[in-house]
């Protein structure tokens, strides 16, 4: 089941993994798949086995889409699930505008097949800092087939970006997040994630003619002590904005950035339980 509770702890254990110089995917092999195997014998190892190589492959999928196909929409003319954003905006006079397409992809279910899925990808387009947001909505219990699962209106982020001339850096960057994620929390979504990938399709303001998102950083925590791990620095920059390492895949991190609603609910449950998931964040996402 996956909850705030399972996040706050893999967030916790990702953060303190890379202080230490290991990374979270360590973790996963050894104590989740190893142990659990040794408890459950062939059977449930075949099946998770299964399950794995379901995520694997979902995890590798590569989603494309017509960048300049959106349609715009506005109050005379709009898509029924985004007309809650569209009040919303207006109410809070916010410099936002709202597109979206229609794509699919294939994915692979638990029992390992492939089934094609349509999905409309939305974009939210702040037009005063030129940043834009690309994601998905899905209901995690859903796609789970669970119902219990406490936190499960989740938006996938497929890309944040600005063309390079208008990508300009952590404030700006943060200003814009925090309008998208209002928009989003305000309206019954529980959590963002997303992949930080180290490369990608976009084109990228360089410093010093170099391509920055995947150059080896130190990390500096809430404390100003470094991580003995060379993060990528696409990688440091998301957890400064306060985003949470909840998962990994290869080389790249799956990032997170919890509702204040979700936030709050597990402080109820465990004062201490976000202690550690925002160590290196400089702006946190419940302060909305």
């Amino acid at each position: 089941m996956i909850n705030y509770t399972e996040i706050a702890r893999q967030a916790a254990i990702a953060g303190s993994y890379q202080s230490i110089g290991l990374n979270y995917d360590d973790y996963l092999k050894s104590e989740a798949i190893n142990e659990m195997a040794v408890l459950f014998g062939p059977k449930w190892k075949r099946e998770q086995k299964t399950k794995l190589d379901a995520e694997r492959y979902n995890e590798d999928i590569q989603l494309s889409y017509d960048f300049e196909g959106f349609d715009i929409y506005h109050k005379r003319y709009y898509h029924e699930d985004c007309k809650i954003w569209l009040d919303l905006i207006e109410s809070l006079e916010m410099p936002i505008q709202i597109s979206s397409i229609n794509t699919n992809y294939k994915i692979c279910d638990n029992s390992g097949r492939k089934i094609n899925k349509d999905v409309k990808i939305w974009r939210f387009t702040d037009t005063e800092t030129f940043l834009n947001i690309d994601f998905e909505v899905y209901d995690k219990a859903k796609d789970n087939n669970e119902d219990d699962i406490v936190f499960n209106n989740t938006v996938h982020v497929k890309f944040i970006w600005a063309e390079p001339k208008h990508q300009q850096g952590y404030f700006i960057t943060v200003k814009s997040l925090k309008r998208f994620s209002k928009i989003l929390f305000d309206t019954g979504t529980d959590y963002l994630e997303g992949w930080a990938a180290r490369i990608n399709h976009l084109p990228v303001k360089y410093k010093k003619r170099d391509e920055w998102r995947n150059k080896k950083v130190l990390m500096k925590d809430s404390n100003r002590k470094l991580s003995k791990n060379n993060g990528i620095a696409l990688l440091a920059f998301w957890l400064r904005c306060g985003w949470i390492i909840t998962g990994n895949k290869k080389d790249d991190s799956l990032i997170s950035y919890v509702s204040p609603n979700m936030y709050y609910k597990g402080l109820e449950e465990d004062k201490d339980m976000w202690s550690d998931s925002f160590k290196y964040a400089r702006n946190l996402p419940y302060e909305i």
